[in-house]
């Protein structure tokens, strides 16, 4: 009686079991309300983090050059005018705009390019960029032939930049690489339209233009940069 008692319960049981684990499936194959929920927030969470990556890859970058504004001018230098000279003739007197001509434009307080270059970047450096922005194009217009004009007009994309007018700092910088194809600025213009473009979240143009300066410049700052955001675009 005991042995058929047990081989009772022990089939009784064993249907438990096989019901519990046919079960079991269904049961993990769907999420609740509150497991699709929090999903769903992991996901917003990981975007996030790899928007604000992005943004502080971009300010840090942003620091680095107020930075080498400072250290450049502690040193003496005008700039990147040592650079700029190594792919453009040097400065001609002749240059600057005659007082008689038609096209002329007066310079501002009677500047030349080289004063009037000092100037923004100590303008830009105290971050008035409205000012510098004013006094760098003034150089572009009055001087285009001068060897500073096309740092002149990317540093007039930068004032943009950082009054995050990116549609203006993208026309400026793309204006650096028409007019000034073998200047000194055209990797970091390249770089900066890439920055410009993600901003407005052009994701497409922005990957262009970073693979540009990768492809074109592979050994300068701006190509590593653009390497490293590129890496940054792909991983989400």
């Amino acid at each position: 009686m005991r042995k058929f008692r047990f081989f009772v319960f022990a089939i009784v049981v064993l249907s438990l079991l096989t019901a519990c684990s046919s079960l079991q499936p269904m049961k993990g194959s769907e999420k609740t309300p509150l497991e699709r929920q929090v999903a769903e927030t992991n996901e917003k969470i990981e975007e996030l983090s790899h928007k604000l990556s992005i943004l502080q890859f971009m300010v840090d970058d942003h620091q680095k050059t107020l930075k080498e504004i400072e250290a450049t001018q502690e040193a003496g230098a005008i700039g990147t005018q040592k650079s700029a000279e190594l792919h453009q003739s040097p400065p001609q007197p002749s240059l600057q705009p005659a007082a008689g001509s038609k096209n002329a434009k007066a310079p501002v307080s009677g500047e030349n390019a080289d004063q009037l270059y000092k100037k923004a970047l100590s303008v830009y450096k105290n971050r008035d960029y409205g000012k510098a922005a004013a006094i760098f194009n003034s150089i572009t217009e009055n001087y285009p032939g001068h060897n500073l004009a096309d740092n002149a007009l990317y540093w007039t994309g930068e004032c943009f930049y950082a009054q995050k007018n990116y549609k203006g700092a993208i026309s400026a910088f793309k204006q650096v690489l028409e007019k000034y194809p073998g200047g000194s600025k055209v990797p970091d213009s390249l770089l900066k339209i890439g920055y410009s473009y993600l901003a407005i979240g052009d994701k497409s143009n922005a990957q262009s233009f970073l693979k540009k300066a990768v492809k074109q410049y592979p050994f300068t700052p701006a190509g590593s940069k653009a390497g490293e955001m590129l890496k940054g675009i792909k991983s989400k």
